[in-house]
C-alpha cells in the first residue's frame, strides 16, 4: 500500500509538471477516478504451507493479469490517438494510464512475493539421482500404532488414510527415482528391538541396513561399537533442515575431528513429531475468560512460564465444588493439568539441561546452577497452586494413584484451558473433544531465551546404521535415507498438518504456525537418553510437580553421580 501511494503520488507530480510547462495552466483537476481503482494483491497472511503447485499457479495468474493490463493500454492509446489527434501523445496522460502503471508495479511485486515465497519452503531434492541396481533398503521398525505413534514406514499398498498414502507415495517415487526397493520391518516388542539390532549385527549374515530403536536404550549399542558414526556416513546431508538440528547438537559426542554421531531424528518416521511435547488450549474457555492472543505472546516472545502460570490461576473456578481436589464427575475448571513427563517437558523447553561441555571440552553434570534453581522455583510455582493445576495420571514412584491419560481426560471433558502433552494426541486422544483447540509451543523461561524448545520424549524411537554394513552398502543407505528424509518433509508432514491436525479441532492457521514453530525447534535430552541424569530427571520432575521450591540440595547429590556416568560413558565410546 506505501509503495501505491508513492506511486500515484509521483505520478501527479509528473502530470501537474508537464501541465504547467506545456499548457501553462495553473489549476490542479481531479485526475484520479476513486470508482475506477481496483487491485489484486496477494494477502500477506499467505500460509507458509501452501503448496508449490498452488504458489506457481498465483505467480502465472500474476504475470496473466499483467499481460492482460498491458494489452489494455495500448488499446487505451490507440483510442486516445484516434480522438485526440490533434493534441499531443505526452500531454495524454489518463486516469487509465497511471492506474495500469501501479498496477503493472503490483503485479511485479507480488510475483516477486511469490518467488520468495517458493524459496522459503522445499522444492527439489539438491542432488542428481543414481541408479542403485535394484539394492534393498531394509529397515528395522517398531509395530505400526504402537503407544498411537504413526510408525508406518514402508507399507505395501496405500490404506486411503491420509498419513499412510503420503508415505506410500513418497516411498514410490524413491523407488523410481534410485531404482531400490523399500522394506519396513516391523516388531511389536518395541523394548526389545535395541536386542534385536544387536543379535543381527553379531549373526555374521546381519539383514538390516538401518533401524529405529528405543531412545533410551541406545546407549548399550553405543557402548558396544554396534553403530556408524552418522558424520562419516557420506550419503547423508546432517545439516540440511529436513534433519532436526537441535537433536543433532545435543546427541554429538566429542569434538571437531573426534566428534561422534550415533543417533539422528528426522521426518523420515513421524514418530518423534508424534512424541514431541506442547501446550493445547481449550478455546472456548479461553475466550469466555477474555483471555490475551496466545499466538501473539508467542510470536513476541512473550510466552513464559510466568505469563502461563498468571493466565491458568485467572482461570480456575471451584464451580459448585468446596476444592480443587480433582472430581471426575465434579465441574470445577483447572489452568493446567498434565502428568509426569509435561514436567521434564517444561525443564527442556526452558533450556535448562543436567549436562553441559565445559571449557575444556569435557561434559560434565550442569546442575545446580542460576537458571536452573530460577526455574525450579517457578515450575514449583506453577504446579504446586490448587486450581491453577491438577495431575492428571500416575506418579513415576507410585506415590499418586492414578491412569496414565487421566490429564487427556481432564482436557477432553473441558475441565482445563492448558493441556501439557504429546502432538500425537491432536490426533489420537482429543477426536471426541467438542470445542475448536489450539496449539502452542512449550513455554520459555523468560523472554530473553533465544528460543523455544520442543522436548522430544527421550523414549521415541531413534535412527541408526549398524557398523556391520560394509561400506558401498552404508553409502546407499545413508543417500536413501537423506533423500526420503527430504521427501518426508516436503510431502509427508504438510498432510498431517493439514489433512489430520487441521481437521481435528485446530482451524485456524496460527496453529499451523505454531506446528511449524514445534517441528523445527524439536529437541531431545541426550543426557537422560545416554543414562546420565535419567534417575534425577525422575526425582526432580515428581518434586516440582509436587511444588518443591528448594531442589538444591537434590541436585548437589545427583552430580557427582552424574559425572561418574558420564565418564563411563565416554571412557567406553573413546578409549
Amino acid at each position: 500500500m506505501k509503495r501505491r501511494i508513492a506511486l500515484i503520488l509521483t505520478a501527479m507530480l509528473l502530470i501537474s509538471s508537464m501541465l504547467v510547462a506545456f499548457s501553462g495552466c495553473g489549476a490542479i483537476f481531479d485526475l484520479f477516478s476513486k470508482e475506477e481503482e481496483s487491485t489484486s494483491e496477494l494477502s500477506d497472511d499467505t500460509s507458509k504451507n501452501d503448496t508449490t503447485e498452488d504458489t506457481k499457479g498465483n505467480k502465472d495468474t500474476a504475470e496473466d493479469t499483467k499481460a492482460e493490463n498491458t494489452e489494455d493500454d495500448d488499446q487505451d492509446d490507440d483510442d486516445k490517438a484516434e480522438n485526440t489527434a490533434d493534441e499531443s501523445k505526452d500531454e495524454q496522460i489518463s486516469d487509465n494510464d497511471v492506474q495500469s502503471d501501479v498496477e503493472d508495479d503490483e503485479d511485479d511485486e507480488e510475483s516477486e512475493d511469490d518467488e520468495e515465497e517458493e524459496s522459503e519452503g522445499l522444492t527439489e531434492y539438491n542432488r542428481d539421482p543414481e541408479d542403485f541396481d535394484g539394492f534393498t533398503l531394509d529397515v528395522l521398525t517398531v509395530k505400526d500404532g504402537t503407544w498411537k505413534m504413526h510408525t508406518d514406514f514402508a507399507p505395501d499398498m496405500p490404506d486411503g488414510t491420509t498419513i499412510n498414502s503420503a508415505i506410500f507415495n513418497r516411498n514410490e517415487k524413491v523407488k523410481a527415482l534410485y531404482n531400490v526397493n523399500i522394506v519396513g520391518h516391523e516388531d511389536a516388542d518395541y523394548y526389545h528391538l535395541t536386542e534385536k539390532l544387536s543379535m543381527d549385527s553379531f549373526s555374521g549374515t546381519p539383514k538390516y541396513d538401518a533401524a529405529y530403536v528405543e531412545g533410551s536404550s541406545v546407549v548399550s549399542l553405543i557402548s558396544q561399537g554396534q553403530l556408524r558414526n552418522l558424520y562419516k556416513v557420506e550419503g547423508l546431508q546432517l545439516d540440511e533442515v529436513w534433519w532436526s538440528q537441535l537433536i543433532k547438537e545435543e546427541a554429538t559426542l566429542g569434538t571437531g575431528k573426534y566428534s561422534t554421531l550415533n543417533f539422528m531424528q528426522s521426518n523420515l518416521s513421524l514418530t518423534a513429531f508424534d512424541l514431541t511435547w506442547c501446550i493445547y488450549y481449550n478455546k472456548q474457555i479461553h475466550d469466555v475468560n477474555q483471555v490475551e492472543d496466545l499466538y501473539e505472546l508467542v510470536e513476541n516472545n512473550e510466552w513464559t512460564i510466568e505469563k502461563m502460570r498468571v493466565i491458568a490461576k485467572s482461570v480456575a473456578s471451584l464451580g459448585s465444588e468446596s476444592n480443587f481436589t480433582y472430581n471426575a464427575n465434579g465441574d470445577s475448571i483447572y489452568g493446567i493439568t498434565t502428568y509426569w513427563n509435561g514436567a521434564k517437558a517444561m525443564l527442556d523447553g526452558c533450556k535448562v539441561q543436567f549436562v553441559a561441555v565445559d571449557s575444556e571440552g569435557e561434559y560434565v553434570a550442569n546442575i545446580p546452577n542460576e537458571r536452573f534453581i530460577n526455574l525450579t522455583q517457578k515450575l514449583a510455582a506453577l504446579f504446586g497452586e490448587a486450581g491453577t493445576f491438577t495431575f492428571g495420571g500416575p506418579s513415576s514412584d507410585g506415590s499418586t494413584i492414578g491412569n496414565a491419560e487421566d490429564y487427556l481426560k481432564i482436557f477432553n471433558n473441558e475441565r482445563a484451558l492448558f493441556c501439557i502433552a504429546e502432538v500425537k494426541s491432536s490426533v489420537k486422544d482429543f477426536n471426541d473433544f467438542k470445542q475448536e483447540f489450539g496449539i502452542l509451543p512449550l513455554p520459555m523461561l523468560d523472554s530473553d531465551q533465544e528460543a523455544y524448545r520442543s522436548w522430544v520424549n527421550y523414549l521415541a524411537p531413534v535412527l541408526v546404521i549398524p557398523s556391520c554394513t560394509d561400506d558401498d552398502s552404508a553409502y546407499k543407505t545413508g543417500v536413501l535415507l537423506d533423500v526420503l528424509s527430504f521427501y518426508s518433509e516436503k510431502d509427508v508432514l504438510p498432510q498431517y498438518y493439514d489433512k489430520v491436525i487441521k481437521g481435528r479441532g485446530t482451524s485456524d492457521p496460527q496453529s499451523l504456525k505454531m506446528l511449524d514453530i514445534i517441528n523445527t525447534t524439536k529437541t531431545f535430552d541426550a543426557s537422560i537418553a545416554y543414562g546420565w541424569s535419567r534417575q534425577f530427571s525422575e526425582v526432580l520432575s515428581q518434586a516440582v510437580l509436587q511444588g518443591v521450591t528448594d531442589v538444591s540440595s537434590m541436585a548437589e547429590t545427583y552430580e557427582p553421580m552424574i559425572n561418574e556416568l558420564i565418564k563411563q560413558t565416554m571412557d567406553t565410546i573413546f578409549e
